[in-house]
């Protein structure tokens, strides 16, 4: 049985979405460049704690906005330089530098929000959403940009692996997508509820079981034509 889906909210914004996460709690951003929608985080939720993850490699890094557009490319020690400046007066942020991975490092159902913009490859998100999902209180916010591009706002659509790496997720947690952020590049949240974990996981892993069964009853019917 599947969980009871309920029609998405879309906010027309990522920054108006934001109002899902209750102020006062426990953030992380995974994927942070120079850190605006941070600084966003910062000033609408007011956590106790924000804490960001980002690779800031060595070479160039570029990023667009919210809608995917006016790229820009800077250093990546150059990003790392910056963001801690731009929040060292604030006792709130912690900063990390390196694989989101370090995300484990907390306890689980420790962050009441966490905001996934890092690697966009299927493998990438996948792991981010995993380990977050981990980390998160039941009831609290799974999000994340670059769900799909919204045409009303943009003409620009990138391949990404982040749509069918949510959509994958939600299907093996037992979760669904509960709103929506219309930037040209959409952004999702999830409110997670962890109930249906281990049932939803073995229904995945008997789908996938029986997709590759289904492949090798295919391949031996081919050999005979």
């Amino acid at each position: 049985m599947f969980p009871k889906m309920q029609k998405a909210i879309k906010y027309k914004t990522r920054s108006q979405m934001l109002s899902l996460i209750p102020t006062c709690g426990k953030v992380a951003e995974i994927g942070v460049f120079r850190g605006d929608f941070s600084h966003e985080i910062l000033q609408t939720c007011h956590p106790t704690e924000l804490v960001l993850f980002d690779l800031w490699p060595d070479g160039p890094v570029d990023s667009g906005d919210a809608d995917g557009k006016n790229p820009q490319v800077f250093g990546g020690s150059d990003l790392e330089k910056s963001v801690r400046l731009r929040f060292e007066r604030s006792s709130h942020v912690r900063i990390f530098k390196g694989c989101s991975s370090q995300i484990r490092e907390f306890p689980a159902d420790y962050f009441d929000a966490i905001y996934v913009d890092g690697d966009h490859s299927h493998k990438g998100v996948k792991r981010d959403l995993v380990n977050s999902w981990r980390c998160l209180k039941h009831g609290g916010w799974l999000m994340g940009h670059d769900y799909e591009a919204n045409s009303d706002k943009t003409n620009i659509s990138y391949d990404f692996g982040v749509k069918d790496s949510v959509d994958e997720f939600c299907w093996q947690f037992g979760e669904f997508i509960h709103a929506f952020g219309m930037d040209g590049q959409v952004s999702y949240a999830i409110q997670v509820t962890k109930k249906n974990r281990l049932y939803y996981g073995r229904l995945y892993r008997i789908q996938i079981h029986l997709q590759r069964l289904l492949k090798r009853s295919l391949r031996k019917i081919q050999r005979f034509f």
